[in-house]
């Protein structure tokens, strides 16, 4: 009887577990780590810290401004509404930089749903308060081009996080249609990128 080997770390097994790493370092690929400054506090109860409702751990800058903690219920930082469980990234300036969203309830961010979830779904916002990127809700027609839900699934098979300009504009995404921009025509999975005037950026270019 022929017996069949096979290399550990090969097989269909394998590469479903590779693809979900892939996806997991993708959806984290938006978030900021904290920065160096003091090991994070373990808060006893949740609290109040520099007007942000926190819980479970805090992180702080050697300055003593707070840059990491989980929101302990809903918090508006001016026109960025964060739902209660967010792990949030704070600039020094106390705007948001990036979140992961925890909750399975969508968040609305500058006017797009984006996803949360169990262990997070990573959103960034511009230092003017717009949103840089996030992995939204379901497919959505953004400045007439056709951009593609997040999923995991997605993010194995070559990414789908959305990318805005500061200006709000569509920065990048990937499509869920055909769609013809300027005269040229792009395929359904092709990821298309345009400069804030929503020009499209050659991919030669996007690659410098």
């Amino acid at each position: 009887m022929s017996r069949t080997t096979r290399t550990p770390g090969t097989g269909p097994g394998a590469v479903t577990v590779a693809a979900a790493c892939l996806a997991v370092v993708a959806l984290l690929g938006c978030w900021k780590p904290a920065r160096p400054g003091s090991p994070p506090t373990k808060l006893e109860t949740p609290r109040d810290i520099q007007g942000v409702p926190c819980t479970g751990y805090a992180s702080f800058a050697a300055d003593g401004h707070l840059t990491s903690c989980v929101l302990a219920r809903e918090h508006a930082f001016g026109p960025i509404v964060l739902p209660a469980e967010s792990w949030v990234q704070l600039r020094a300036d106390g705007s948001p930089e990036s979140v992961l969203l925890r909750t399975s309830t969508p968040a609305m961010l500058d006017g797009h749903r984006c996803r949360g979830g169990s262990g997070g779904w990573a959103a960034s916002f511009h230092p003017n308060g717009r949103l840089r990127s996030c992995y939204i809700v379901g497919d959505e027609i953004i400045d007439d081009v056709p951009c593609q839900h997040g999923s995991f699934r997605g993010e194995a098979t070559g990414g789908v996080v959305v990318r805005f300009h500061d200006n709000g504009r569509l920065a990048s995404c990937r499509l869920f249609a055909d769609v013809t921009i300027a005269g040229r025509t792009y395929k359904k999975g092709d990821r298309v990128t345009l400069d804030p005037a929503g020009n499209v950026v050659p991919a030669d270019a996007t690659a410098r």
